[in-house]
C-alpha cells in the first residue's frame, strides 16, 4: 500500500527526489526478507532461494539507491543495478520454482508407487479368497449331502435316502 502512494508521488514531485523517494521504499521492503530469513529458520522449503532471490534484488536496489544520494560514484553497475538484482532475483525464483516442481513430481512418483503397490496387495487378497471359495463351497455341499441322508429327528441314515441312491447306481 505503501510503495503504491509513494509511486503515485512520483508524478507530483521532481525526479531528484521521486528517486530518493522510491529508493527509500526499496529499502523499506527489507521487512519480506526479514520474513524470508524466519521461514529459513523454520525449514520451510523453498525459503532459502527465496532469501537469496530478494537479497539480489535489494542488493542492487540498495546500490542504485546509494547512487541516488550521491553516496557511490555512478558508473555501468550502480546505473543499472536495479536490472541486474531483479534478473539475478528472477533466475533464482525460476531455479526455485523448478527445484518445486521436480519434489512436486517425486511426490508424485512415490504416491503412484505406493498405490500400485496396495493395488497389488489387494488383488493378493482377491486371489486367495477366489481359491478358498470352491473348497468352502464343496466343504458345504458335502455337509448338505450329509445332512440330507440322515433323519434329521432321529439322526439315523434314512433308508428312503439310500433306497434312492441303490436307484441312481
Amino acid at each position: 500500500m505503501w510503495a503504491c502512494l509513494a509511486t503515485l508521488a512520483t508524478l507530483a514531485i521532481e525526479v531528484p527526489r521521486a528517486l530518493q523517494l522510491m529508493s527509500s521504499v526499496d529499502l523499506i521492503s527489507t521487512v519480506l526478507l526479514v520474513t524470508g530469513l524466519i521461514c529459513v529458520a523454520r525449514r520451510v522449503p523453498g525459503a532459502r532461494i527465496f532469501v537469496l532471490a530478494w537479497l539480489a534484488l535489494l542488493i542492487g536496489g540498495s546500490l542504485l539507491a546509494l547512487r541516488n544520494f550521491g553516496l557511490i560514484p555512478s558508473n555501468f553497475v550502480t546505473v543499472n543495478a536495479m536490472q541486474i538484482g531483479l534478473a539475478m532475483e528472477m533466475l533464482l525464483l525460476s531455479l526455485g520454482l523448478a527445484a518445486r516442481f521436480n519434489q512436486l513430481k517425486r511426490l508424485q512418483e512415490e504416491a503412484q508407487k505406493q498405490a500400485l503397490a496396495a493395488a497389488l496387495q489387494q488383488e493378493k487378497v482377491l486371489e486367495q479368497r477366489v481359491a478358498e471359495r470352491p473348497e468352502a463351497l464343496a466343504e458345504a455341499n458335502a455337509r448338505l449331502e450329509a445332512q440330507a441322508m440322515q433323519d434329521p429327528l432321529t439322526g439315523l441314515a434314512d433308508d428312503l435316502a439310500r433306497q434312492m441312491g441303490s436307484f441312481r447306481l
